[in-house]
This record gives C-alpha cells, sequence and structure tokens, in this order.
C-alpha cells in the first residue's frame, strides 16, 4: 500500500503559475526541478538566450505596466515556474509576463550529433497554452521543429483544455 501510494504521488506537481497554485498531474514518471540554476547548463542557457529570467516565486514584470524603482534595475518579464525530466525528456515551463500574460513550456530531448559519443539537450518544442496539459502533450511527443517549420508563432502549436493541438496564434 505504501509503494502504491509512493508510485502515485510521483505524478503530480504543484506549481505557482498564472492562475495561482495549481497541481499538474503528469502522466509520466518525473524528476522535479524547482530553481532555473538547477537546470543542466544546456537548457539554462537556452532559457537564458532571449533575457533574464526570475527564479520561481520570485517578483517580475507581470504585466505590461513597467515598474522601475530608482537605484534598481527593472524586474524581468519572465519568470522560472517548474521544469522536470521523464525518460531523457526535459521540460521548463516559463511564465511569460507584460501585455498578455502567458506561459511557455519548452521540450528538450537528447540528440547525437555527427560521431558525438554523448547526446546535446536540444529544444524540440515551444507550446503555449494550459502548461500542464502542454507538459503531457510534449511528453505523449507533440513537438515542432523550429529548423523544419519556422520559427514564427504561426508554428508553434498550442494546447487546449483537454491536450489537443491547434495551429500556434498570439
Amino acid at each position: 500500500m505504501l509503494a502504491t501510494l509512493l508510485a502515485a504521488s510521483t505524478l503530480f506537481a504543484t506549481a505557482q503559475g498564472i492562475g495561482g497554485e495549481q497541481v499538474c498531474a503528469i502522466a509520466r514518471s518525473t524528476v522535479y526541478v524547482r530553481r532555473l540554476m538547477d537546470l543542466p547548463e544546456a537548457i539554462r542557457e537556452e532559457v537564458l538566450r532571449h533575457g533574464e529570467v526570475a527564479e520561481a516565486g520570485q517578483p517580475f514584470q507581470e504585466s505590461d505596466d513597467v515598474i522601475i524603482q530608482e537605484g534598481r534595475p527593472p524586474l524581468p518579464s519572465r519568470r522560472f515556474v517548474l521544469a522536470g525530466e521523464s525518460n531523457s525528456d526535459w521540460f521548463v515551463w516559463i511564465d511569460h509576463g507584460g501585455f498578455a500574460r502567458h506561459a511557455h513550456v519548452y521540450g528538450f530531448r537528447p540528440v547525437f550529433r555527427g560521431n558525438a559519443v554523448t547526446p546535446e539537450l536540444t529544444l524540440f518544442a515551444d507550446l503555449e497554452g494550459e502548461p500542464c496539459e502542454a507538459i503531457n502533450a510534449f511528453l505523449r511527443g507533440v513537438w515542432s521543429s523550429f529548423e523544419e517549420r519556422g520559427t514564427g508563432p504561426a508554428h508553434r502549436p498550442v494546447i487546449d483544455q483537454q491536450g489537443n493541438t491547434e495551429p500556434g496564434r498570439r
């Protein structure tokens, strides 16, 4: 009985996202990462490539009302919420403030390049929509190839509440 409870508990994650605290029912066993700085270096560098990201629970620029405090740098427009690794696939949930606040779920997969002996963690998906559904969709194989399909919003799948994909939009 205890083993069953422990196994079941690995399928749920609590995260502070756009709508307050959420409990995600993740479909696969996952090891969660609660701090951006604890991510593998390749993933952290890709997430930070577009600017600063506040750690989970830290202040960030939630809306398009820019708050500037004298003597302090502006707050980052993005905040780390949750990340995890499941069967070598990684996801990173980012809360993106500003006008039309929304969430991104980035999906990373190991890829062998050339004669490499060790795979590189490579960005495979940038999903928008309800984050828990986007995470599960990525873990089920939903992704978009930036090299083959472009990088604009029309090329990113949007995940609805039922986990269905539709063409990207903003």
